[in-house]
C-alpha cells in the first residue's frame, strides 16, 4: 500500500471543483461546523497534484473558512482527471457508505448518558433514529388472496432508503420463476 502523507496547506490557496456533485444542507453545515468546533478537522482534505483541485473535502473546507481555519491537513493524490472525478464520486457514493445498524440508538443513548452538555444535539445527532418499524405491515402480506389468476397489478413498496438494493434482491429472490412477474 502507498503511504500517502500528510501535509498542511493554506485555505486560500485550495480549488474546490467546480463539478462537486455534494451539497449538505445548512442544519447539517452547522453540525458540522459544531464538530469541527469540537473534535478539530480530523478527516483530511484530498487535493490532486495534476490538476491542483479539490476530490474531497469541500464541506470541511467551507467550514474550515468559516471558523477562520488558516491552514487544513491534506493528502496530496496523483490521478488523471477522470480518475480524479471518480473517486470524488467514490468518496460521496451513498450506495457504497453504508448504514447505521440496530445498535446505533443504544449508542447515540450512551453518548447522551456519558455527556451533559448537549453533545447530541450541538452535533446535529439528536435527530438519528432507527426506524425499527418500516416493516410493521409485512404480515398483511399473508391476507392477501392467493387467487389473482389474469389479475394484473402493480405494487409499490416503500422502505428505507439505506435498505432498498437489499429489500429488492429480496423480493426479486421470492418472486423468482413465478411467470409473468417482473419487478423493476
Amino acid at each position: 500500500m502507498k503511504q500517502l502523507p500528510l501535509k498542511y496547506v493554506k485555505t486560500s490557496e485550495l480549488n474546490p471543483a467546480a463539478y462537486n456533485p455534494r451539497d449538505i444542507t445548512e442544519a447539517a453545515f452547522e453540525g458540522l461546523k459544531e464538530s469541527v468546533k469540537k473534535f478539530g478537522l480530523v478527516d483530511p482534505l484530498i487535493v490532486n497534484v495534476r490538476t491542483g483541485l479539490m476530490v474531497a473535502g469541500h464541506q470541511r473546507l467551507k467550514v474550515a473558512q468559516a471558523l477562520k481555519h488558516e491552514f487544513v491537513p491534506v493528502i496530496e493524490v496523483d490521478l488523471s482527471p477522470s480518475e480524479e472525478k471518480a473517486l470524488n464520486v467514490t468518496l460521496n457514493n451513498q450506495a457504497i457508505s453504508g448504514h447505521y445498524t440496530d445498535s446505533l440508538q443504544e449508542l447515540l443513548e450512551e453518548i447522551a448518558s456519558e455527556s451533559d452538555d448537549g453533545l447530541l444535539e450541538s452535533l446535529r445527532m439528536d435527530t438519528l433514529k432507527i426506524d425499527t418499524n418500516w416493516d410493521a405491515d409485512s404480515d398483511a402480506l399473508d391476507k392477501i388472496d392467493p387467487n389473482l389468476d389474469g389479475i394484473i397489478a402493480k405494487v409499490k413498496v416503500e422502505c428505507p432508503q439505506e435498505v432498498k438494493d437489499d429489500v429488492k434482491q429480496r423480493i426479486t429472490e421470492a418472486l423468482e420463476g413465478i411467470e409473468g412477474v417482473t419487478v423493476s
